[in-house]
């Protein structure tokens, strides 16, 4: 009878590690990971519950298979992400048809840091950019481990940043730095 709980104690493990996976190797295979091992725990926890038994052999399973609801409804993994990164004060992306540019920028302690995201057809890798504001509607960022940069300008009227010299628009999803 232990043995049978034993595989609803697994899965909420898989859920933890899907988690760390997809932050240090964020790409579509990774985030269909963390799908699946959602979609297992809720599928896991159902079948908990329609079982007759007793409750008090039933509660330790419930409880740890109900981590991934109560993460996503709490937001637990973000505010852990934002105590270690930082807060995430821009985040811009440019999904053309088969390529996606994303920049996040984070503040910690008044120092922004900022990630660029560069993918094709969901395969692609994030890294690190030095990021720093020239004034009131231009930030610049250079990326740390190769040679590339960009200049984006804010424009206030269409509320998205453009990059004039590669003729890139990129959508905001989060704005606090240019307001």
């Amino acid at each position: 009878m232990r043995n049978e709980l034993l595989k609803y104690l697994i899965l909420p493990i898989i859920y933890v590690l899907s988690v760390l996976l997809i932050e240090f190797y964020p790409n579509i295979i990774t985030s269909g990971i963390w799908l699946i091992s959602i979609l297992l725990c809720i599928i896991g926890l159902i079948r908990l519950l329609i079982k007759k038994r007793n409750l008090t052999q039933k509660l330790l399973p419930i409880l740890l298979l109900s981590i991934p609801i109560l993460d996503m409804t709490f937001g637990i993994t973000n505010t852990i992400r934002n105590g270690i990164k930082g807060e995430i004060v821009l985040n811009i992306i440019d999904d053309s048809f088969a390529t996606t540019k994303s920049l996040t920028v984070r503040e910690k302690n008044g120092k922004l840091t900022a990630e660029f995201y560069n993918s094709v057809a969901g395969f692609g890798d994030m890294e690190k950019a030095q990021t720093e504001m020239l004034n009131d509607s231009t930030l610049t960022f250079e990326l740390s481990e190769r040679i590339y940069s960009e200049n984006l300008t804010f424009d206030k009227q269409n509320q998205s940043f453009r990059n004039k010299e590669k003729n890139l628009n990129y959508r905001i999803l989060k704005n606090e730095l240019f307001k």
